[in-house]
């Protein structure tokens, strides 16, 4: 099985990704870190109001492309 994106957040995301699904797949130590583009779209790291930091990104991208397969 080969796949492009795994998404893993977590408080310790190396360590399961390194102990848990290394353990099943091959993982390309360059990719491994923060999470800056998930789905074609741009991750950020934010602060919530109260809240402690999350990651946010939005779908723009994504939703044109929906758009257009279904238009063609």
């Amino acid at each position: 099985m080969y796949t492009g994106d795994c998404l893993v957040i977590l408080d310790n995301a190396e360590a399961t990704l390194r102990r848990k699904i290394s353990n099943h797949w091959d993982l390309k130590e360059e990719s491994i870190g923060p999470p800056n583009i998930y789905l074609g779209e741009q991750m950020r790291r934010v602060t919530l109001e109260n809240r402690p930091k999350a990651w946010a990104f939005g779908f723009p991208q994504y939703v044109k492309a929906a758009i257009k397969n279904v238009e063609d």
